[in-house]
């Protein structure tokens, strides 16, 4: 059984492919930005649909904290494409 995430330490890494095939690991990340991980429930969840418009919108509020934004979802590549590709998404989606 995995650890549970603590608050203010250092979360483990991990390695996932985005939806357009890029690898992203999470070190990379490590001494040199800020990360903001999402876990969505899906597309098809208001609530979700809601959150990532609201990201969207505020996303150069995120840039300017040197903060990049990283959302993980249960939906596979395509459907990762589709929304990312309809909803103008301007951060990272990765299927898992």
């Amino acid at each position: 059984m995995s650890q549970p995430v603590k608050i203010d330490k250092e979360a483990p890494d991990f390695k996932l492919n985005s939806f357009r095939g890029d690898s992203i690991t999470l070190s990379d990340f490590r001494g040199d930005k800020n990360v903001i991980l999402i876990f969505n429930r899906g597309f098809t969840w208001p609530y979700c649909r809601a959150h990532m418009s609201q990201l969207r919108d505020e996303y150069s509020k995120f840039l300017e904290k040197d903060t990049v934004v990283r959302v993980v979802g249960p939906e596979g590549e395509g459907s990762f494409n589709r929304y990312w590709t309809d909803n103008d998404l301007p951060f990272i989606g990765l299927p898992d």
